[in-house]
């Protein structure tokens, strides 16, 4: 994505105003989008000082982020340890099941976990900023 942007953006830095004033509304979106993402990070170690940016960005564009990725054992089941899985998941395992995803190898785990969460458009904490 940046990298296209980069091929479209003129190559002299003063150039760029002109080039902006010829674009069409939606082109100066896209661009100021991509900025503005480039800006918000929740994924390193300042993710928690981020949020409140990250949530208001969120909240503007209502982006509900359930609607654009979804968990998967591949994604996220087995790539998280499982004691952080089930507090992160709460109340949404039945009781027997986190007790048996409690006690089961990594693998099977993510997906009765899976199994268990299909239509529930659950996402990690770390993707819920609005």
């Amino acid at each position: 994505l940046i990298k296209g942007w980069q091929k479209k953006l003129p190559k002299q830095p003063e150039e760029l105003w002109g080039w902006l004033a010829k674009q069409k509304p939606a082109t100066v979106h896209g661009l100021l989008a991509v900025c503005a993402a480039m800006t918000v990070d929740m994924v390193q170690a300042n993710g928690a000082a981020a949020k409140p940016a990250a949530a208001e960005l969120a909240r503007s564009l209502k982006l509900d982020m359930a609607e654009h990725w979804q968990a998967t054992a591949e994604n996220y089941f087995t790539r998280v340890p499982k004691k952080r899985l089930l507090e992160e998941l709460g109340d949404n395992l039945k009781p027997n099941t986190r007790t048996q995803v409690a006690t089961m190898k990594r693998d099977l785990a993510a997906k009765t976990i899976v199994a268990e969460l299909k239509g529930k458009r659950w996402i990690p904490d770390v993707l819920k900023v609005g």
